[in-house]
């Protein structure tokens, strides 16, 4: 399924999410964190998978206890490797 299926539908189901990039300045010879969005991420989310599949199953589960989001770097304070 992975093969056959999804890695070949999936290149145009990116969704653009506008973010605040951290980036070096070669002549302050400083990272410059902004306080706006400056640049955007391509994301994919498990769910674009749903409409390949000939079947599937949803199940309703404590939150708490099985949902852990891994979306930021190991040593973020939130949905990060040390927090799931």
């Amino acid at each position: 399924f992975i093969t056959d299926k999804v890695l070949t539908n999936l290149s145009s189901s990116y969704h653009i999410a506008k973010k605040k990039i951290s980036y070096y300045d070669l002549n302050t010879n400083t990272t410059i964190i902004p306080t706006s969005n400056n640049g955007m991420k391509l994301e994919l989310f498990i769910f674009d998978v749903f409409p390949l599949a000939d079947s599937y199953l949803v199940m309703n589960v404590d939150r708490f206890d099985e949902f852990a989001p891994v979306k930021n770097e190991p040593g973020n304070h939130s949905d990060s490797p040390d927090t799931a």
